[in-house]
């Protein structure tokens, strides 16, 4: 664009933007100048393993995650669970299905007692321990469960010897959590320190056991 000596004098910032425009005007004519639009920054994406790193790992129920960690958490699973870290369920991929009781394996427990049912539960208890090298970490919650399988509770009623070890084969496929849960609601009222030392692991315990099932 020119501009003839009859036109008002342009101010100095008119001057500056015209001569700006011309020069673009000059870079788009000239084919040997390559002259290219300003790209819009994008940060770099993250791999999906990355970002996977990158996020808290598991939930305060994920403490102790296999063997001491809560239940798996249903909303997590689902993708939707609004307590985040502070979620008292596990947030971490369980890769063997949680065993759980049939009906009549429930009902054997109910007809076991408190005593009998401590006294099926500690030798269970003290290998799952054991096998995740727990041992110094849990014995508070084995000297509680050795103290109700000393204690006379509830009258068992007569169980045969092979429905005792049906429910036997079944819970020693149970992680820490389930087998003290087992307790937990069989024998809720009696159970706060039990529920308390389990508290105490967790916490001791934290994420560090996180990690691949074997």
């Amino acid at each position: 664009r020119s501009f003839t000596r009859g036109e008002p004098e342009l101010d100095a910032r008119e001057k500056d933007l015209e001569s700006y425009v011309d020069g673009l005007l000059d870079r788009l004519e000239d084919p040997e100048e390559p002259f290219a639009l300003p790209q819009a920054t994008q940060a770099p994406v993250q791999p999906a393993k990355a970002q996977e790193a990158a996020l808290p790992l598991g939930s305060l129920g994920s403490r102790g995650h296999p063997e001491v960690c809560a239940r798996p958490c249903i909303h997590f699973i689902s993708g939707s669970c609004e307590k985040g870290e502070a979620c008292g369920f596990c947030h971490i991929d369980h890769e063997k299905k949680n065993v759980k009781l049939d009906k009549k394996q429930r009902s054997l427990v109910k007809a076991l007692g408190s005593q009998a049912l401590a006294q099926l539960m500690l030798p269970l208890c003290r290998e799952r321990l054991t096998n995740a090298k727990l041992s110094s970490q849990g014995a508070e919650v084995l000297q509680i469960l050795a103290e109700f399988a000393t204690t006379p509770g509830t009258p068992a009623e007569a169980i045969s010897d092979h429905d005792l070890k049906y429910l036997r084969r079944t819970m020693a496929r149970m992680n820490l959590s389930c087998l003290v849960s087992i307790f937990q609601h069989q024998h809720g009222e009696r159970s706060g320190r039990l529920m308390a030392a389990m508290d105490h692991l967790r916490t001791a315990v934290g994420l560090s056991m996180a990690g691949p099932e074997g």
